[in-house]
């Protein structure tokens, strides 16, 4: 489904390498060997190509590797011999990203760290609590990094601000962007049921279903969306 966002003050979605002072700014990426996780791989060298920024070089590693910890701290101790490199790109899913940038952090490193969308999960962000340099000054490990992220809560309409405002109070804890996207698929398939009257019972399944796929279907634009937490959703000729 498609999501057009309210429009906000800080809602401007440049690319995240807009942040690298420089045209030749040298950029270094530490992803996993996982297919999730690749997706990027075969993007990022020719977006960077196109904007100008060389990749000095690229590190994986396997999450189930028994020496992951080892594995990484390699990783990090080749970044600091490379003293050209400006700015880490780092594709990885928050569990991973907490052990490489306490890594990154800990080693004095004053590279940007660019992050994906996994890293404005709760999972990242509360992943350093127990430690001491974070509990002695909050923000230690997370001030600084620049993440892709397709909701900010603090920009967006108000029905974010009453779904974050209820979650709070039934969850106590912040919502992340997983949960308002969950929220607006179920709120669209809600929708739909009430918007074609369906009946629910067996005889008439067939033509429920048909109802519900062309009630679907007409959500494509803005004009005709579903209005909810994050923008308004509807659909592409593709069904995305």
């Amino acid at each position: 489904a498609r999501h057009r966002p309210q429009p906000g003050p800080f809602q401007r979605l440049d690319p995240p390498v807009s942040v690298v002072p420089g045209p030749m700014c040298p950029v270094q990426r530490a992803f996993r060997r996982e297919p999730i996780a690749c997706l990027p791989v075969p993007v990022w060298p020719d977006t960077a190509k196109e904007i100008g920024l060389n990749i000095v070089s690229k590190h994986q590693f396997r999450v189930k590797d028994e020496q992951l910890e080892e594995n990484l701290a390699i990783i990090i101790e080749k970044i600091k011999a490379e003293p050209e490199s400006k700015v880490l790109f780092l594709a990885t899913h928050a569990p991973e990203g907490v052990k490489l940038v306490k890594l990154i952090k800990d080693a004095g490193l004053k590279h940007i760290i660019i992050t994906p969308n996994s890293f404005s999960t709760q999972a990242f962000m509360t992943g350093f609590d127990l430690f001491s340099k974070e509990q002695a000054n909050p923000g230690f490990y997370t001030n600084g990094i620049f993440v892709t992220t397709p909701l900010i809560f603090d920009t967006a309409n108000a029905h974010a601000q009453h779904f974050r405002n209820s979650y709070r109070k039934r969850y106590n804890e912040e919502p992340d962007w997983h949960a308002a996207y969950s929220y607006d698929a179920a709120k669209v398939v809600v929708t739909a049921i009430e918007k074609t009257n369906i009946t629910g019972k067996p005889e008439t399944l067939k033509e429920d279903r048909n109802k519900i796929r062309n009630f679907l279907a007409s959500l494509n634009s803005a004009d005709n969306s579903v209005e909810g937490v994050t923008g308004f959703n509807y659909f592409d000729p593709q069904g995305d």
